[in-house]
């Protein structure tokens, strides 16, 4: 009678597991319909939203490069700024021929950032024109629209 109960039990259990694993099964289907009837229910892209995503694809490149030259422009600026401090600092203790050589090494620097300033407009103007090429060649519908 004990064996028969611990059978009875065991089979409970996995009459139990079975029914909750097909439960599963069926709320991940309903899921799965559900997005796909939400995704159905969308309107379409509009040319203009597939040219957003072209011309901001091919910018990407070119505007990564704005934003290092531009942290490196501000590195530099911060470094000139404190080296003319620095230089003013020696003047003022009578350390002129030091002085000197810290305003060379700040007006470099300066120069270095506005270097890389320029060189960030230019890149700025490549994303620009990258993007609107871009924006102008895209096919629409584009290849893989639906």
């Amino acid at each position: 009678a004990r064996r028969a109960l611990d059978a009875m039990r065991k089979a409970r259990g996995k009459s139990w597991e079975a029914a909750v694993a097909a439960a599963d099964r069926e709320v991940e289907k309903m899921r799965r319909d559900v997005a796909k009837e939400v995704e159905d229910a969308r309107p379409p892209k509009k040319w203009r939203e597939y040219a957003a995503e072209a011309a901001a694809k091919a910018s990407k490149p070119y505007l990564d490069t704005v934003a290092q030259a531009q942290q490196s422009a501000a590195q530099w600026h911060l470094r000139a700024r404190a080296a003319a401090k620095e230089a003013q600092r020696q003047a003022e203790e009578g350390h002129s021929q030091k002085a000197a050589e810290l305003s060379r090494e700040a007006e470099e620097m300066d120069s270095t950032a506005r270097n890389a300033t320029k060189s960030a407009e230019a890149y700025y103007a490549l994303a620009g024109e990258a993007a609107a090429r871009a924006a102008i060649e895209m096919p629409f519908p584009p290849a893989g629209a639906d």
